[in-house]
């Protein structure tokens, strides 16, 4: 079950203002999903091995987008997000969620005010994938 963290942010008058009557709070809800989600079967449509490889694959292909001239550009990544999302659709049965969640990591629509999102899609990714892979060695480990 996630952990909800309850954050409260305040924001407070600049020195320049004068007292105002209200200083503004802010909350934010944030829940933390588990690192491993164990209790969950993983059900492969390729053995643990080939699954594995296929995402250490993607992973290194992420490598070479910083090979780019553009470093990375909009649309060597979107080649790339396709790519992996193809790579988990080949892993994972039909009806698992792996597939529909990895899709919900996007960029925005428009290539024109990517680059900042570039860098923390690429990550969230990553983070991703290298969960998969610690899903999958957990399944296939004998457990206790």
């Amino acid at each position: 079950m996630p952990t909800l963290i309850a954050v409260q942010f305040q924001t407070l008058p600049a020195a320049k203002e004068p007292d105002p009557p209200v200083r503004k709070t802010t909350f934010f809800a944030i829940t933390i999903e588990p690192i491993f989600r164990i209790l969950e079967m993983v059900t492969l449509r390729i053995p643990p091995e080939k699954a594995i490889a296929l995402l250490l694959e993607r992973i290194d292909d992420m490598k070479t987008l910083y090979n780019t001239p553009s470093s990375p550009g909009y649309y060597d990544v979107v080649g790339w997000m396709s790519k992996t999302y193809s790579a988990v659709d080949q892993i994972y049965e039909g009806g698992d969620i792996h597939p529909e969640e990895i899709r919900t990591i996007a960029l925005p629509a428009c290539s024109c005010n990517a680059e900042g999102n570039i860098q923390m899609v690429l990550e969230a990714f990553h983070s991703r994938l290298l969960q998969y892979i610690g899903e999958i060695r957990m399944s296939v480990e004998p457990h206790e």
